[in-house]
C-alpha cells in the first residue's frame, strides 16, 4: 500500500470526517476514498484474538437455512 502524508489543510479537512469520503481535485474528478481510522471497517467490534478463537473453535455453527428456519419460528410464536 502507497502512503500519502497529509499537510495541515488536509488534516484540518479530514478531521471532520466521520465516515468514508471520496476526494476529488479541483475539477471533481475522482482521486480516491479516504476511510477513518475511527471507522467500524477498520475496528472490528471484536478482538484480533476472539476472531481467531472463532475461527479454530470446533463448536458447530448453524447454516443460513437454520437460521431463517428459527427467526420464522420465532415470528410465528409472536
Amino acid at each position: 500500500m502507497s502512503k500519502l502524508i497529509a499537510n495541515a489543510e488536509m488534516l484540518s479537512k479530514l478531521a471532520s470526517v466521520d465516515k468514508e469520503t471520496m476526494i476529488v481535485d479541483g475539477n471533481g474528478t475522482f482521486l480516491g476514498l479516504f476511510t477513518p481510522a475511527s471507522h467500524p471497517l477498520l475496528n472490528p467490534p471484536i478482538s484480533n484474538e476472539e476472531s481467531l478463537r472463532r475461527a479454530n473453535t470446533r463448536e458447530r455453527g448453524i447454516t443460513t437455512d437454520e437460521l431463517l428456519a428459527k427467526l420464522d419460528q420465532l415470528e410465528k410464536n409472536r
